[in-house]
């Protein structure tokens, strides 16, 4: 039986069909007018050699085994999309029975990750495979850094050849590829070393692995683990740092949040961090109860060789987040936690304490802190962990407002 072309997506500013012709390149070509996605008649096209052109002659570089149809969400006079608009073009791909999405866009606006989910999920259960581009800043990116989609940035430093990509499945990001972006049978395009031009390559690779008969998202991601290269620098701290750089180093309250209390909150993190995106504050949580959530962060090791050192963690850990405000639950003999009060890296402590079960409310983490940085929480009269946290977003807007 033959085997059929991968009907593939590029979500970008469109693609020059006079341009991809010359190569002998066929490009279905729609473009998002009014919220609609509408199909350009033939004698419309770019005439510029558009980004989205050149992801596809990056695309088709390497594999063959395509169908190709342009969604151009960036019109050419404003240069800016929104979120609304790439869920529409996500919508469009469901409805079409797109199999593969080459995405060299994406967001690093904390809330924009929420109205994305559905779509993105929706996807991954029609068996739809997304390749997307992280943010050149090398930050959480939506929805290079969701659940169910490839993620991908470029090698910067140099470390790898042509050809080469490396698989991380601990990424702190969740960016899971690290590709080089030198195409030599593209010399004389305008190709820069940046992640947005990484990602097709990764995009060729997974339609052939599609054409050649892999179905799902699993089945890709232990592909790609096979094919890495053993490249374990790009997997350090150091190679993070730099790629990452200094000038992504906010400086924003660090709360820590400790339960004097016999009862347990397990959903408290999430509750409290609810309420400060609700109210347009990125909050991050750092927790050993860490949940589903994508800007919750265990203060655990991310990289190969290991890194002990909680505060160099705490710290990327903010540079890949960029919070509004930083929450912490700290965990009473668990040295792991030690220097961040030790370093005094701990603004305010919120003590949670119920005036009917206590008479002596101290926290064994109260002498590292002055009375004034200590907010104390009574559960008495409070009904559940929403009342709680809303009693602390309430206590800790007061203070920084």
């Amino acid at each position: 039986m033959m085997k059929q072309a991968v009907k593939v997506a590029i979500i970008d500013d469109g693609i020059s069909r006079g341009i991809c012709r010359s190569q002998g390149i066929v490009v279905n070509c729609y473009e998002l007018v009014d919220r609609q996605v509408r199909r350009l008649e033939e004698d419309a096209d770019i005439s510029s050699l558009s980004h989205g052109t050149i992801c596809t002659l990056i695309l088709a570089s390497f594999t063959k085994h395509m169908e190709i149809y342009s969604l151009n969400i960036i019109p050419q006079a404003s240069r800016t999309t929104s979120v609304y608009d790439l869920c529409i073009a996500l919508e469009w791909c469901l409805e079409n029975d797109i199999k593969i999405v080459n995405m060299s866009l994406g967001t690093t606006y904390f809330a924009d990750y929420f109205i994305l989910e559905s779509i993105i999920q929706q996807l991954y259960m029609n068996g739809t495979i997304i390749v997307a581009a992280c943010n050149n800043d090398n930050v959480l990116t939506s929805p290079a850094s969701m659940p169910n989609v490839i993620g991908v940035k470029c090698d910067s430093q140099d470390v790898l050849k042509e050809g080469e990509f490396f698989y991380n499945e601990k990424d702190i990001r969740n960016i899971q590829i690290t590709s080089c972006c030198i195409y030599s049978p593209l010399e004389g395009l305008p190709i820069e070393i940046c992640n947005s031009y990484a990602a097709p390559y990764i995009t060729a690779l997974v339609i052939n692995y599609t054409y050649e008969g892999l179905d799902s998202y699993e089945q890709m991601i232990e592909k790609l683990k096979e094919a890495s290269t053993n490249h374990p620098i790009l997997g350090s701290y150091s190679y993070d740092l730099k790629s990452i750089g200094s000038s992504n180093d906010p400086d924003v309250p660090h709360i820590g949040l400790w339960n004097g209390c016999e009862s347990e909150h397990d959903h408290l993190m999430d509750k409290i961090c609810s309420i400060f995106q609700g109210a347009g504050y990125n909050g991050v949580v750092i927790s050993d109860a860490c949940s589903d959530h994508y800007n919750f962060f265990k203060l655990e090791n991310y990289w190969t060789p290991p890194v002990v050192d909680v505060i160099q963690i705490c710290e990327m850990i903010k540079r890949v987040s960029q919070p509004d405000i930083l929450l912490i639950e700290l965990a009473v003999g668990n040295p792991k936690y030690e220097p961040l009060m030790k370093e005094k890296l701990i603004d305010k402590l919120v003590v949670l304490m119920d005036s009917r079960e206590y008479t002596d409310t101290a926290s064994p983490l109260s002498a590292s802190f002055p009375n004034e940085d200590i907010i104390m929480v009574d559960l008495a009269g409070l009904k559940d962990d929403q009342e709680i946290a809303e009693q602390i977003y309430a206590q800790i807007l007061n203070i920084y407002a």
